[in-house]
This record gives structure tokens, sequence and C-alpha cells, in this order.
């Protein structure tokens, strides 16, 4: 019985724990950016490790693969979910990145942090590219091409564009997105995290820091923002199914890039 109670009580500790004072600020919804991000990932994982256990990572298996899952509905809606997150994420990427641009949270003390956002920045746009690519569709498979002909363009970049071609291009695009950039999502996001616990929110500009709620609060709020933004790409995955191209067909340019890409095009 005593074991129980102190159980309880570890735990009241915990949930105690997130209460510490934040900025009243911190329940705007640019200041929530970060934290709708976060379940954005988290949905993309749980989506993608299903999508994972119908997925064949190779070159005449993977484009079939995502097919046969589409013919289910269910398979089409989780699929088109998966994408559209992934687009909302990019674009509430920009919004944050915009946010801490426009406040000037990059400066002084949080200089370092920005580095290690920048760093999240890149991981999440080789995500979206790679799961455009592992489709191996026509949108896939050029993207491929444009990565190996700028690949080759790079000093020593011969050699690993050398590494990305033949018939295990797919199998090491998928490695990729499935276990080496969770990982370093996960290496990058950690010191994220703990810098923003450990330097505080940023003020707003022009304005005398006051802590007038708690970071539990921040928590509710984050959460009452993302059931209704995740709730329209519910709605637009079902309205909108993403689209499979057919297998990839060499020396022909039928597709564009997904629009976070474009300006690269």
């Amino acid at each position: 019985m005593m074991n129980v109670e102190k159980s309880n009580q570890e735990k009241g500790w915990k949930l105690k724990d997130l209460d510490y004072p934040v900025p009243k600020h911190a329940l705007e919804f640019g200041y929530c950016l970060g934290g709708i991000i976060l379940v954005g990932f988290g949905l993309l994982i749980i989506t993608g490790l299903i999508m994972a256990l119908f997925f064949t990572p190779t070159v005449a298996g993977a484009r079939l693969s995502i097919l046969t899952l589409s013919e289910s509905p269910f398979g089409l809606l989780l699929r088109s979910f998966h994408r559209w997150t992934a687009e909302a994420i990019m674009f509430l990427i920009i919004l944050h990145l915009s946010r801490i641009i426009f406040t000037g949270s990059y400066q002084g003390k949080r200089k370092v942090n920005w580095f290690f956002g920048i760093g999240l920045l890149v991981i999440t746009f080789v995500f979206f590219f790679s799961g455009t690519v592992i489709k191996w569709d026509q949108e896939g498979y050029e993207a491929y091409q444009h990565m190996l002909e700028a690949t080759e363009m790079l000093p020593l970049g011969v050699y690993f564009a050398s590494f990305l071609k033949g018939t295990a291009a797919v199998m090491r695009m998928f490695v990729t997105h499935s276990l080496i950039l969770p990982l370093l999502l996960f290496v990058f996001l950690l010191p994220h995290l703990a810098l923003v616990k450990l330097n505080g929110l940023s003020p707003l500009p022009n304005t005398a820091p006051s802590n007038s709620t708690t970071f539990s609060q921040h928590l509710k709020k984050v959460l009452g923002f993302s059931v209704p933004i995740y709730g329209l790409v519910v709605f637009l995955s079902a309205q909108f199914p993403v689209v499979l191209y057919p297998g990839p067909y060499a020396g022909v340019e039928m597709t564009k890039p997904p629009w976070i890409f474009l300006p690269l095009y």
C-alpha cells in the first residue's frame, strides 16, 4: 500500500514539475508553433511505422507495394494523412522560422539554439525529400535524378553519387528516411528543447518579461491548437488523396517538385 502511495506521489511530483512559470505570451499561437510541429512529427512517426509494415524497399517493389496499400480505403487515407501532415509541418516550420526572425529570438544567449534549429530544418527538408523519392514513381525518380545531378557538381560529389546509384537506391533512401534521419532528429531535438528550457521562452519585442502562466498551460494550448490543425489535415487527406504517379520513365520530365522545393527547380 505504501509503495502505491509512494508511486502516486512520484507521479504527482512529475506532473507538478510541469507547472514552472513561463511568460504569458507562451499561450499565443506564434509561441506554440514549435510544440504543434512536435505533435506533427509524432503523427508522422506513427503513420510512417504503420506504412513501413507494408513497404517493399526495392526498385522493383517500392511503387507496387504503395499501390497495393492505396487500394485499401484506409491505406490511401493513411498515405494521404502522412503526406498532408508532412506538408503542414513544412508550412508550420516556415511560420515558426518567420516568428523567430521577426522577434529576434535567435540573438544573444539563444544563438546556439538557433543553429540547432537550422539543423532541424535541414533534417526536415531531407525527410520530405527522401519520402518523395522512396515511392519510386515518376515524381520520386525525377527527384532522385535531380539529386544525383546536384551531388555530382559538388567536390568529391561524383564518388558520393556513384554510391547512391544502382538497384539499392531505394533501400538506401529508405534506410536514410526511416533510421538515419530519425536518429539525427533525436540528436538535434534534445539539445534544442533543453536550451529552450534553460534559456526560457524568448520575450516579446520591446516588452518586459513577466512570468504569469505555467508550462502545463502552454502544453494545453499547444494541444488546443493542434487538434483543429491536424483535424483539417484529416479532412484534406479524405477530400484530396495523394497521387501515385506511373512507374519511372527515364529521359523525360513529367512532374514538378513539391512546392517546398520549387525555388530550387
